[in-house]
């Protein structure tokens, strides 16, 4: 890493325990024009890695401890100097695309993948807090601080960032079956909450629903109810019969656990053929290749 002025100790900027992250708006378009530059959208877990005087604390979105879990990351970003980098907690499948079945799989303790973490922006380094310095003076940063940023064997990696024309970009990604692309202008600085200056574009149509209930059969778990929020109520919108594993994750076994008497479903709530509610699941949410991970 290039070396620089060494600050004095009154002059150091005091690092938080936890930033709350910027997260990216929706947009039907990926942006194009030399404001804009475009990372991978990646299937994961948002990760921010803290280090100071080498201990490393790694927290989720919202700000839950979870250092436990990311141990090989934790191992890595303890020689690296007191900084604070933003990144997503991933696992690649075998043409290199991100897995959050596989991630989940390998946080329950029932797969082996690494679990490796794509660094895209470094928030504070030895004392300099760099969140009001541009996107790309922040990128810049980060990759100095990262050992050889194209490493395919490095469990902390950095996240290119491309200068595309936006529909090309947002092509490219589709057609090779990511998640699709998160745009960033150049020259902002990095800001808490949602906001315009990051841009997601997604690959096909994804939303975020709550598991309210689940049918089961003698051979198993027979498909799940899904709601979403209207007005404060849990409406019911449809089921899934497909896109998870009973048998690798457990899910009826945890469903049994969080099991309530009355269906959560406030707005056409299903109903089992002898006119019963569906069995319930108490408070409990999943993530359909959403965002709010």
């Amino acid at each position: 890493m290039a070396s620089r002025p060494s600050k004095r100790r009154s002059d150091r900027a005091a690092m938080p325990d936890f930033v709350e992250p910027q997260l990216p708006t929706l947009s039907e378009k990926t942006p194009s024009g030399d404001r804009w530059v475009h990372q991978i959208k990646y299937d994961g877990y948002r990760a921010q890695v803290r280090v100071e005087h080498g201990k490393v604390t790694i927290s989720t979105r919202r700000g839950f401890d979870w250092s436990s879990r990311f141990p090989d990351i934790a191992k890595v970003a303890a020689k690296y100097p007191d900084c604070l980098i933003d990144g997503e907690a991933v696992v690649l499948d075998a043409k290199g695309r991100t897995d959050f079945s596989a991630l989940q799989s390998a946080l329950a303790g029932g797969r082996k993948q690494s679990i490796l973490l794509f660094a895209f922006d470094l928030l504070f380094l030895e004392g300099d807090d760099l969140r009001s310095r541009p996107l790309l003076d922040r990128k810049e940063a980060l990759a100095r601080l990262l050992p050889k940023s194209g490493d395919k064997h490095s469990v902390i990696r950095f996240s290119e960032h491309f200068v595309a024309a936006g529909d090309q970009m947002h092509d490219n990604a589709c057609a090779l079956g990511l998640e699709g692309v998160v745009s960033k202008r150049v020259n902002a600085p990095y800001r808490s909450g949602r906001n315009e200056n990051w841009l997601k574009s997604k690959c096909g149509e994804r939303e975020t629903f709550f598991i309210g209930g689940w049918r089961e059969t003698t051979g198993g778990l027979q498909s799940i109810s899904l709601g979403e929020l209207r007005d404060g109520k849990l409406a019911y919108v449809g089921k899934a019969k497909s896109g998870y594993r009973d048998s690798e994750d457990g899910l009826l076994k945890k469903f049994h656990t969080v099991e309530v008497p009355k269906s959560p479903f406030r707005i056409s709530g299903p109903e089992r053929k002898d006119g019963q509610p569906t069995a319930a699941v108490g408070a409990s949410r999943t993530h359909l290749k959403g965002d709010q991970r």
